[in-house]
Order: structure tokens, then C-alpha cells, then sequence
């Protein structure tokens, strides 16, 4: 009885994408990803930095008179669902082996859980000490939805680099006491902020430095200089000493 070779084995169609040491399969015309349809057949293209890459022609149920070029990996590993229209929500159900309702993988989850940990931690003497806590309305897996959506209308976005931020740092999470701030707006309104007066106003050090700049003024000798003693004006005003060669 003849045998049959290994190599005579019949192939179906695949292609190595990225370096992938596994074969994926091609798309047919016409199939579904999500809100994605294919549109054409694959073809080679590059990344903004360069590296080569299989593109796959698509529509999105969004707009089907537009096409876009989407990375063939990412429809095969099921990340890519839509032309990016999914992502324009700050409500995207991210889908995880936790379900769809806790949101896990959601941009905003780290900064829902934070907030409820400073609110539940005892190691957090400076939140829980003070009664800080969260309203009823963010609580729990529904609640971190609602605290998405608030998000969103108060200007939040995946990237934009806010922090959140309670307006009365004395009041509780919730959507009438908290807003968004950049990192440094949020460190200079800390409780433990050092803040001085100098012409009759209230300033922290980076506040001063920024409003009255002097050449070769920087934190750490402002600081220095308060610590020892030294008035606001000599502390921004006293020139540097001379450095010995």
C-alpha cells in the first residue's frame, strides 16, 4: 500500500502577518468583524513607523461608502471591530472574560477604581479619615458606567491626560464636586500643598515661580530658601551664589 508524503498534504490559504509564527487565514469578500465587512483581498503595506504589514480593505457600518485599510492581524486576534467609530464613545463595552458589564478593560476603569479604593482603604488616611466618599450614583459595576457617561460630557477623552478632581476638596465624589484637571492643576490643589502669601494673595511655589520668573530661580532652592527662613521677595529675589571654578 503506497503512503502518503506529509508535504503532499493540501494547503489552505494563510499568510504570515508581523512575524507571527502561526498561519492565519485570509478573510473572504463579504465576510463579517463586528461592524467591519470585507471589501477586497489582502495586500502588503506599512505602519507609520515603517514595518511591514497585510492591510485588509473594509467598509464600516458606520459609513459603507468609505473604505478603510485594516491591519489583517488585528482582524484575526478579534481586536478590530469598526473603523474606530466604536472607540469615539467614552461608553465602549470593552469585552473581557469578566463579562461586558464590569467594563475592565475600559480606559476610565483604573480611574473608577481608584477613586472607590482612596473611599475604602484604610491605608488612605488622608480620603477615608476625612469621610471622603463616593456617591451612590458610581458604586458598583453600573455605577462605573455612570460615571463614564459623565465623564464624556465633562470633556474627558481616551488620551487627553486629565486627572479627576474634587472641587471642594472637603466634599465627596460626585458629579456636582468633581471636574478634570491636568496633573499639575491637581498637585497644586492637594491638601498638603505648600502655599504662601506674597502681595496679598495665596500662591504655591510653582505658582510663584511662574507669575514672578527670575533668572535661574528654580523649586528647589525657592523651597530651600523658605525652609531657612527667608522672606517670599529675598526668596525669589536673592541672586544666586557664584559657583567656584
Amino acid at each position: 500500500m503506497a503512503t502518503r508524503s506529509v508535504f503532499s498534504k493540501p494547503k489552505t490559504p494563510a499568510l504570515k502577518v508581523l512575524g507571527m509564527r502561526h498561519k492565519i487565514k485570509v478573510p473572504e469578500i463579504g465576510e463579517k468583524f463586528g461592524k467591519l465587512n470585507v471589501a477586497g483581498l489582502p495586500f502588503c503595506g506599512q505602519t507609520p513607523k515603517g514595518v511591514k504589514v497585510k492591510l485588509l480593505p473594509c467598509t464600516c457600518d458606520c459609513d459603507p461608502t468609505t473604505t478603510h485599510n485594516i491591519y489583517l492581524v488585528n482582524i484575526n486576534r478579534g481586536t478590530a471591530k469598526s473603523c474606530g467609530c466604536m472607540k469615539s464613545s467614552g461608553l465602549v463595552r470593552y469585552k473581557t472574560s469578566q463579562g461586558l458589564k464590569s467594563g475592565a478593560y475600559h480606559p476610565l476603569k483604573s480611574i473608577h477604581r481608584g477613586m472607590l479604593n482612596r473611599c475604602s482603604n484604610s491605608r488612605y488616611k488622608n480620603y477615608v479619615g476625612r469621610g471622603i466618599y463616593a456617591c451612590d450614583e458610581w458604586l458598583g459595576d453600573e455605577g462605573f458606567w455612570s460615571f463614564a457617561a459623565w465623564a464624556e460630557k465633562t470633556g474627558w477623552y481616551e488620551g487627553c491626560g486629565l486627572w479627576l478632581e474634587r472641587i471642594d476638596n472637603d466634599g465627596p465624589y460626585s458629579p456636582d464636586n468633581c471636574t478634570w484637571k491636568t496633573h499639575k492643576e491637581q498637585q497644586r490643589n492637594k491638601q498638603d500643598t505648600i502655599r504662601v502669601e506674597y502681595e496679598d494673595r495665596l500662591y504655591t511655589i510653582g505658582e510663584l515661580i511662574e507669575s514672578f520668573p527670575g533668572p535661574g530661580i528654580k523649586y528647589s532652592t525657592v523651597y530651600g530658601r523658605l525652609k531657612q527662613g527667608y522672606s517670599v521677595a529675598e526668596a525669589l529675589n536673592r541672586p544666586n551664589r557664584a559657583r567656584k571654578d
